[in-house]
């Protein structure tokens, strides 16, 4: 499944450059309007996983529905076609994952197996989607077109009849989930909370821009630097293996320098790695920088986990974690789209510039901020 993901997003707007002939500012309306519309897609569908426990029967459907999307896409000519479906696309993709995760943990729990080696695996998956993908094109073997939508339709095709043979429970999850008529006073109590506030508004200038920027850097290391899609599965390849070696030790290096100083240390490891993006044109010195994203992977991915646990209340934390899952896809849409236009008119440097200047923003905020104080770290 993640080799799926893999073999799609990175190559996504390159294909739609080069194929079908889209400009930097329509490859921005098509990226804002599938996480707009996906991003309630996200409330309707774990709302009905919440209320079915069929996560099974629901992953397999969604991928199945993805495949067959997937296939339409490739057909696509036209603007409105493309957003149309890729809108489809999001709407099911972003279903995936969550219902995933929680069939892989329960599995680890049941079986008492590690969720970070699973986790590990998967970030696997994803080197080797984005490595197949440029390895085929690279080599003349299969256009891009062909090698991006095959893999990612073969992939998830493949991945609804491996889960078929998953076993199947009625699980009992939530235990602290809050009751229908409570969620509003849940949201207000969220809201109210300073430091929870702080955590949203960091997303939303840092993973959010990240995830942003990674739409338009194919484009940029393909069409602005003159590489080869290989490249482009290279950058993968150096920004994700690494961080499934880090994630192992992360929160021990948290505990040994600081919270709040490690989410400082990798802000300033991402800021210098943009600077580099920025005025480079070397597309050595490009990929050989990204080494350092494990950095920010782990604050992202651990040091939110651990800092809404530690200043949200418990029956909130749900909540918590879909309310920043929604900014974080609100972020991507707006500034996806911004990027777009910029990348149009501007150049595809201007995008990194434009990063910079947000996540300058995001660094201030952590220096002043007093929410990390006597956090400690389990």
């Amino acid at each position: 499944m993640v080799f799926g993901f893999g073999t799609f997003f990175p190559y996504f707007s390159v294909y739609l450059e080069q194929e079908v002939g889209l400009s930097g500012s329509e490859i921005g309306i098509v990226s804002f309007a599938s996480l707009v519309i996906s991003g309630f897609a996200g409330l309707m569908w774990g709302a009905i996983g919440d209320k079915t426990r069929r996560y099974k029967l629901l992953l397999m459907g969604l991928l199945l529905f993805y495949a067959g999307t997937a296939f339409f896409l490739y057909q696509a000519r036209t603007l409105p076609l493309i957003i149309m479906l890729s809108i489809i696309l999001e709407s099911f993709g972003i279903g995936v994952n969550p219902f995933a995760d929680i069939l892989a943990t329960f599995y680890c729990d049941q079986e008492r197996k590690s969720f970070g080696g699973l986790r590990a695996f998967a970030s696997l998956g994803w080197v080797a989607g984005t490595f197949a993908v440029g390895y085929l094109v690279s080599t003349g073997i299969l256009n891009l077109g062909r090698a991006v939508f095959g893999l990612t339709i073969l992939s998830f095709l493949l991945t609804a009849v491996i889960t078929f043979f998953l076993p199947g429970h009625d699980y009992e999850v939530g235990k602290h989930e809050l009751e229908t008529n409570d969620k509003e006073k849940g949201f207000k109590t969220l809201f109210a909370n300073k430091a929870f506030v702080f955590i949203v508004v960091f997303n939303f200038l840092v993973p959010a821009v990240i995830d942003s920027t990674l739409l338009y850097l194919g484009n940029h290391l393909v069409l602005t630097l003159g590489a080869t899609e290989m490249a482009i599965s290279l950058f993968n390849t150096i920004a994700v293996l690494p961080e499934i070696l880090f994630f192992l030790i992360a929160t021990k290096f948290m505990e040994k320098i600081g919270f709040k100083n490690f989410y400082i240390f990798a802000t300033l490891t991402l800021i210098l790695r943009f600077v580099v993006y920025s005025l480079t044109y070397n597309v050595h010195l490009f990929l050989a920088v990204g080494v350092s994203g494990p950095l920010v992977g782990a604050m992202v991915v651990i040091g939110n986990v651990i800092f809404i646990k530690k200043n949200v209340d418990e029956n909130l934390i749900g909540t918590a974690f879909m309310v920043i899952t929604g900014v974080i896809t609100l972020g991507r849409a707006l500034f996806s789209y911004a990027f777009g236009v910029l990348y149009e008119y501007f150049g595809s440097f201007s995008i990194f510039q434009a990063s910079l200047v947000l996540f300058s923003i995001a660094l201030a905020l952590l220096l002043k901020t007093k929410h990390f104080a006597n956090l400690d770290v389990d």
